[in-house]
């Protein structure tokens, strides 16, 4: 609250009404228009084609009215001016939309004590070929004693009237949308505002000498160019003209954050930037033009004062002030005229008025939290109320209904003759890539105005065009979009999301995504078994093993028997990793399979594609259905191996270590650089020393700093692309996980918030990575749900970092990762639902049954024995140490 206050002297003490308000833009003139020593007037024009004439002189009093005048048409704008032929009095221009007219105050004396009767006479008035924006009324081409008017339409057009004669047209140049405009009578020239937020400034004389015909009706093809261009980068509320001496003007212009005052030739005189939004201004001169005063309206109803860009003073307003000016009346000269938001005239002075309320106590009432917490459970039950999620599906529903698409990908591949191909490839591989194409066919197309079709996909898959934007929707509507790998690193998955994006003819904007898989062909290529590997993964199904050959029967035939494979055994590889297969190995009398490879970076992608052909290759098959299992089901048999999780910790050891890397390397780059730019100074001044002294020192030193930066350029982009591979690691191992989680039986809970903690993509162009968005996340949960004890919640706090990844303790992060893995598979042994699945698989299969029914299965294969460390080979060493430990016995 404010001590300084603008004191109310006269109001108008009409508004206008709602439908007025709505299109109100505050046409408004101060003028003398009279004889001399009556004061100025102040004219109103309404939008709804009202003209009030006021003559303020205190408390308002019905004779303050001079004239209330109605016509036809909106009014736009009002101003002043000698515009008569012959004539040096004021007369009052109007303007709207499609016509200018000039009227004339008439008084006539009165005989009776009502006082003189005033009467607005139409002199002349021009039609306009074009709507109109605004006008401006002055000497052109500094002429005597009269005044010409220029109106600007909305196109760009300026219209030129010699009072009542119609002269030339002229487009202004790089024109979208109208500004403000303003007229200087010193330099005979107009400035505008254009469309790229910089001020320009055309000459009267060029812009008569663009058009070649006098009759008014003529357009100039020729566009003018303008004498001086500033660029203010903001745009211009309004534009003033100020008179500073008898030669000089100047202009002041007041954006959206800052006023600017700027000299009849373009140069900036001053400029003061603004904490608050303004809403008009006034500029004026005092003490016989000495002293340059600018009056700014903010958005919370202050007046603000300048004396060019320092503030002298400020008072609170009890209303919103679309325009202000000031006003010199008989009573009070130099009255602050303001129009407000409804429409109404007010004349204010400056003054203090002492604020005598105090604010009460406090109440010291005790707050009863049982009656707080009930009317908090009351409003939680309002609120979700409100946020009916059944809307939201049956929204989502319609929109699936308005606008259906179905996603086609093409199973021919194309070889991609633009990878990349180093040369230290000594295996010669067709790298491929695929089209994708979206059918839309929407129900309403005269429903749907505009439409964005996006493809997401993960690094290192990408697609030639990801983002399309559809404006024409006259048919049914065929995106397409070629998918490739763009670089040798591990592929996380091969899912691609297509996300529809349209707004509708009420401005709703609606989103579709759906997801489909690329090809296994695109990153898998058929490859000769391998005996032993590191990491294996065992999966037991319902129903009986199949046929492997013929569960990829898309692969060409001949090259099964040229690679040794049989109906048992599968492999495959990726060439955009290294040449390690994944082999697919299925018993033949029990319902098991297995997976295994030494790179867990590929095998996600076939155990992924291995899990839908099988459950495609069932359901393509009734016959095989019967009672109780009559839909497939696949578990993970054994849970997940300490050998896959250390592998994907080790992934995130490496990528969080080579970002550190990378980041202390910038910063020695940082430093480098600005030692670069003093010695290149240092050098500098030694050229210029008389007499000249030797350079070899910083010329060699100069030369190291640069071989130095050189080095640690070629270091930045190879740290880069590491930990763009490793980032890649990243996304395959926890994609592995998480796939694994799926197939643990009984189900996980919280999986899906698991899922969301813990990120599947490692964000390598972002500033926050993998790190920074998935470990916090871990810790919250292991402070909550996986917490053991309450001790816990405390035990875990949040790792001290100032968002930066050098600041992160590896060790941590791989303990926190480590932690909430084992929590989450720990939680799941020792549940009772997973006891009573153990207990009936030890029913149906022994240890022993299971070894010797696996010794049968591959002992005539010459390609596999009992893998070491196999959940299949861990039973015949633990019989052998036994023998051992009972022959010593005896």
């Amino acid at each position: 609250m404010s001590l300084f206050k603008a004191r109310d002297w006269w109001s108008s003490g009409t508004a206008l009404d709602e439908a007025a308000v709505d299109l109100f833009n505050g046409s408004l003139k101060v003028s003398q228009i009279g004889p001399e020593g009556s004061g100025d007037i102040v004219i109103f024009g309404a939008p709804n084609g009202l003209i009030q004439i006021f003559r303020p002189q205190g408390a308002y009093q019905p004779t303050d009215v001079i004239l209330e005048f109605m016509t036809d048409k909106p009014i736009l704008q009002i101003d002043t001016g000698k515009l008569m032929p012959g004539s040096s009095i004021e007369h009052i221009a109007v303007l709207h939309p499609r016509s200018i007219s000039v009227y004339m105050l008439s008084s006539k004396e009165g005989h009776t004590e009502y006082g003189n009767q005033n009467i607005l006479l139409e002199q002349y008035g021009h039609k306009l070929p074009r709507a109109a924006y605004c006008f401006v009324v002055g000497p052109f081409g500094n002429v005597k004693e009269r005044d010409f008017i220029c109106v600007q339409s909305l196109d760009g057009l300026l219209m030129f009237f010699e009072q009542d004669v119609a002269t030339f047209s002229c487009f202004l140049p790089n024109f979208l949308l109208p500004g403000e405009m303003s007229y200087s009578h010193c330099a005979d020239a107009f400035i505008t505002c254009n469309s790229n937020w910089v001020i320009e400034a055309f000459s009267y004389h060029n812009l008569s000498q663009v058009s070649d015909a006098n009759d008014g009706k003529s357009i100039a093809v020729k566009k003018p160019v303008a004498d001086w261009e500033y660029n203010v980068g903001e745009n211009i509320i309004s534009v003033q003209k100020i008179q500073t001496s008898n030669n000089i003007c100047a202009f002041v212009l007041l954006g959206e954050r800052c006023l600017y005052c700027l000299n009849d030739n373009g140069l900036l005189k001053f400029m003061k930037k603004f904490d608050f939004e303004p809403i008009c201004s006034h500029a004026y001169l005092i003490e016989n033009n000495a002293r340059f005063m600018v009056m700014v309206i903010s958005e919370t109803s202050t007046l603000l004062i300048y004396e060019q860009a320092t503030l002298l003073w400020s008072c609170q307003l009890t209303f919103m002030p679309v325009w202000i000016g000031r006003g010199f009346f008989t009573n009070l000269p130099g009255s602050l005229v303001m129009l407000t938001d409804y429409g109404e005239v007010k004349c204010c002075y400056l003054g203090t008025e002492p604020e005598l309320f105090t604010a009460p106590p406090l109440p010291s009432n005790e707050v009863n939290f049982d009656e707080a917490q009930v009317e908090l459970e009351k409003l939680q039950v309002i609120i979700s109320s409100q946020n009916d999620i059944s809307e939201i599906n049956l929204s989502k529903a319609a929109s699936e209904r308005e606008l259906p698409f179905t996603i086609f990908i093409d199973k021919n591949l194309i070889v991609d003759d633009s990878f990349p191909r180093s040369e230290d490839d000594t295996i010669s591989h067709d790298f491929y890539k695929c089209k994708v194409e979206v059918k839309i066919k929407p129900l309403d197309r005269s429903n749907i105005e505009l439409m964005q079709v996006t493809f997401v996909t993960q690094d290192p898959v990408v697609c030639s065009d990801s983002n399309q934007l559809i404006t024409d929707i006259t048919d049914d509507i065929s995106v397409e979009t070629e998918v490739c790998i763009r670089s040798k690193v591990p592929i996380g998955t091969l899912n691609i999301g297509v996300v529809v994006l349209f707004t509708n003819s009420l401005g709703q904007i609606r989103i579709l995504k759906k997801d489909e898989q690329l090809p296994f062909q695109l990153v898998y290529r058929l490859n000769p078994p391998k005996k032993d590997s590191k990491y294996k993964v065992t999966l037991a199904a319902n129903k009986s093993t199949v046929d492997l050959l013929e569960l990829f029967n898309d692969f060409k035939s001949e090259t099964f028997t040229e690679l040794g494979l049989s109906t048992g055994v599968v492999a495959f590889s990726s060439p955009y990793s290294d040449d390690s297969p994944v082999t697919i190995i299925s018993a033949k009398s029990s319902q098991r399979y297995r997976i295994q490879c030494d790179n867990i970076s590929i095998m996600e992608g076939v155990i992924k594609e291995f899990l839908h052909r099988l459950l495609m290759y069932f359901n393509k098959r009734p016959h095989l259905r019967d009672g109780e299992n009559a839909m497939l089901k696949v578990v993970l048999y054994g849970g997940i191996s300490q050998d896959i999780l250390q592998s994907f910790l080790s992934s995130i050891d490496q990528h969080t270590v080579t970002r550190q890397e990378l980041v202390n390397v910038e910063k020695s780059l940082d430093v480098l650089s600005s030692q670069f730019i003093l010695i290149q100074k240092r050098l500098m001044i030694k050229y210029r020393e008389r007499p000249p002294t030797s350079c070899e020192g910083l010329a060699l030193l100069l030369e190291d700093t640069v071989s130095k930066i050189n080095k640690a350029s070629l270091d930045i982009l190879k740290l880069k692309l590491d930990v763009f591979r490793f980032g890649c690691e990243i996304n395959c191992g926890i994609h592995l996980i998480f796939t694994l989680l799926e197939l643990v039986e009984p189900k996980i809970e919280n999986l899906d918030i698991i899922k969301n903690a813990l990120s599947t993509d490692a964000l390598h162009d972002c500033h926050q990575a993998w790190e920074e968005t998935s470990i916090l996340n871990a810790l919250y949960l292991l402070r909550t749900i996986f917490a053991k004890s309450e001790k816990e919640r405390d035990k875990f706090v949040p790792l001290n970092s100032d968002d930066s990844i050098v600041s992160y303790n590896v060790k941590d992060i791989i303990k926190y990762t480590r932690l909430l893995l084992e929590r989450v598979m720990n939680r799941q042994e020792s549940s009772p639902d997973n006891d009573a699945v153990v207990k009936e698989e030890q029913q149906l299969h022994s240890v022993d049954d299971l070894e010797g029914e696996i010794d049968a299965e591959y002992k005539d294969d010459n390609v596999f024995q009992i893998p070491e460390g196999s959940l299949y080979g861990q039973r015949q060493p633990i019989l052998t140490a036994r023998l051992e430990k009972q022959n010593r016995i005896e």
